[in-house]
């Protein structure tokens, strides 16, 4: 499996950016997601994390679509965070901003993480909502 995290097309609104968390089968045999990713922004070049982890969102896990991936196949699973700058955007007060090195993405159902480096990005170090994310979906 391999993962990646892009801006998507469109992919800016007042106060919020969003993303595609995409899943790559690299395997040589077809895997099965379901659900929502867990993703997370660590930081401290030890990937500690920092603040809280994407809300889930997208309805309950029984009305989440398995996606079948055959070998070399993707699937992507959206993700929001608020524009929060260097100064906390529309959190500012709430959100302490601190510089980050990447992100952590778990596959759904799977306790093996992925780190994806991103440069310049920035994180709500304290316990603020600022992400959400989505079930994968074909």
């Amino acid at each position: 499996m391999a993962v990646s995290v892009a801006p998507s097309e469109g992919g800016a609104a007042a106060g919020s950016v969003f993303f595609a968390v995409t899943f790559t089968n690299t395997g040589s045999a077809s895997c099965k997601l379901r659900g929502a990713p867990g993703v997370s922004v660590v930081g401290d070049g030890n990937g500690t994390q920092l603040g809280n982890a994407a809300a889930r969102s997208g309805g309950a896990y029984d009305a989440a679509q398995t996606v079948a991936l055959a070998p070399g196949q993707t699937v992507s699973a959206p993700l929001q965070q608020v524009n929060i700058g260097s100064d906390g955007g529309p959190l500012a007060g709430s959100c302490t901003v601190v510089a980050g090195d990447g992100y952590r993405v778990y596959p759904p159902h799977s306790f093996t993480a992925f780190f994806v480096p991103s440069a310049g990005i920035s994180a709500c170090s304290n316990a603020v909502d600022w992400m959400t994310v989505g079930p994968v979906a074909a």
